[in-house]
């Protein structure tokens, strides 16, 4: 009798190893797989949805189609499962949306209240709020276009910046000073902010900024035991050629109000190689 409970005994260990070897196989976190909760989920839908591609970096790849270039891609920091990205196009952009990270779809064409142009750059705020901004046609100036549905629908276009060839937008997304603050710059070298939430923006610096494009991002202010969220607006131009630019850098303590210069740097005169004239990477043009 005791030889056989020790025998069953033995049976149920090897059954317990077998059953937990099979559940870490699974969904095991060690291996660089897709997960299993994806792929049951392909089984759940009809058509079914494109399957992932997983790079040799790591990096998950989802086919949502084609839709020419420039792509700008962006994550609701309230909701990590919805991300927005913006593609060029001669008439304007093509604006895709995920709400639960897997399944993209075509947002509608916004309400621009004017024709438009590409290069679209996105925001999201600290509230989960959307910002699309997009050049006007004829590259005078940029719109802005706001969603609270996170790009499902959209409120009506406003005047944004003026310039021309290229803008760039953030949002403060931080609980600082100057919190959903939205900031947009624009070619040649024009700062302008929005501190009602897009309804309307406000120039309050300008630069000579000479070659197209200029960035703005947020940072905190911090300076020894003061750490200001949000508190530093940073400001880059450049001017020069496209392979010998100066980069000169401003920032701003005061949510974009003033502008101090900070410096002025040059870098390494190539990024990738010289395609017609433009910095590329495997012929994909690039900024520095």
């Amino acid at each position: 009798m005791k030889k056989n409970f020790f025998r069953y005994k033995i049976l149920l260990f090897m059954l317990i190893l077998s059953a937990n070897n099979l559940f870490a196989q699974y969904d095991n976190p060690n291996l660089d797989q897709v997960p299993q909760q994806y792929l049951d989920y392909l089984s759940t839908v009809s058509p079914k949805a494109p399957l992932v591609v997983t790079d040799n970096s790591g990096y998950d790849n989802f086919d949502i189609g084609t839709a020419f270039a420039e792509v700008h891609a962006v994550m609701n920091p309230r909701n990590p499962l919805q991300s927005m990205a913006a593609w060029n196009t001669t008439a304007g952009s093509n604006l895709y949306y995920t709400l639960n990270g897997i399944d993209w779809a075509l947002a509608p064409q916004p309400a621009w209240g004017q024709s438009m142009r590409g290069d679209p750059v996105l925001a999201y705020d600290s509230l989960g709020n959307l910002y699309y901004e997009n050049m006007v046609g004829g590259i005078t100036g940029t719109r802005v276009i706001k969603s609270v549905h996170g790009g499902v629908s959209f409120g009506a276009g406003v005047a944004a910046n003026t310039g021309n060839d290229k803008n760039w937008l953030a949002a403060d997304q931080t609980n600082g000073p100057y919190k959903n603050y939205i900031y947009t710059v624009m070619t040649p070298g024009n700062f302008k902010r929005s501190t009602n939430g897009g309804t309307s923006f406000v120039q309050t610096f300008s630069a000579a900024n000479g070659l197209p494009g200029n960035m703005v991002c947020v940072g905190a202010n911090k300076n020894g035991a003061t750490n200001v969220s949000g508190g530093a607006v940073y400001f880059v131009i450049s001017t020069g050629s496209a392979f010998a630019a100066t980069y000169t850098f401003y920032c701003s303590n005061d949510g974009g109000a003033t502008f101090s210069l900070k410096s002025s740097q040059n870098y390494a005169g190539y990024v990738g190689t010289d395609v017609a004239g433009r910095n590329s990477v495997q012929n994909m043009r690039t900024r520095p």
